[in-house]
Parts: structure tokens; sequence; C-alpha cells
């Protein structure tokens, strides 16, 4: 089975006039195991796209990916400054896209 093209975006939120300027945001697209439902622990998944960080109100990546499971994680370029983000995904087939929010399974 083919990957699929597409690009994704991720965002500054629409600024409501507070904030000085945009902050410097970027992505990085990481290969996680197949059966991944929980956050990431790990430290050392293989980054398989980066894009650049921009003071803009968006970046963005065009890429093919071949199937498997991937996680976006968005990020500000300076250490300890946290924000908000919408990413956006533009795909050339459907794709099945999850917030991963729990930390582990229930036990």
């Amino acid at each position: 089975d083919k990957g699929s093209t597409g690009a994704v975006s991720s965002c500054n939120p629409f600024d409501d006039g507070s904030a000085p300027a945009f902050k410097k945001i970027g992505f990085a697209v990481l290969e996680v195991e197949i059966n991944r439902r929980f956050r990431l622990h790990r430290t050392h998944y293989e980054i398989v796209k980066t894009c650049a960080f921009e003071s803009t109100r968006s970046v963005s990546l065009r890429m093919n990916l071949p199937p498997g499971r991937y996680c976006v994680i968005p990020c500000t370029y300076d250490t300890n400054v946290s924000g908000e983000f919408v990413i956006r995904f533009f795909t050339s087939k459907a794709i099945d896209i999850r917030q991963v929010t729990e930390e582990h399974p229930v036990r």
C-alpha cells in the first residue's frame, strides 16, 4: 500500500490584539508504534520531518509518508515558552486523526 501525500500546517491561534507578535513556531513529525494510543514517554522516536521555525501566523510542510502511525508535535522555538496551536491536515487519502491525551491505560 502506498502512503499518502499531504501537508501539515501548524498555526498560532487568531491574534486578539493583546499579544505583541506571533510566537516563533514549528513542528516535528515522529514515527511511532503502530499500536500507539497513549502519550509519548520515550525520547528517541525517529523524527521523519520537521519544518523551519518562523515568527508567523502559520508554518506548513508538504510531505509524502509511507503507511504507518505518526505523531505531529507542534512547539515554540524558545525554551519554556508554551503556546496554543491549531493543526491542519491536507491529504490525498482519508486518514485517521486522533489527539493523544491519555498518559497510560487505566489499571
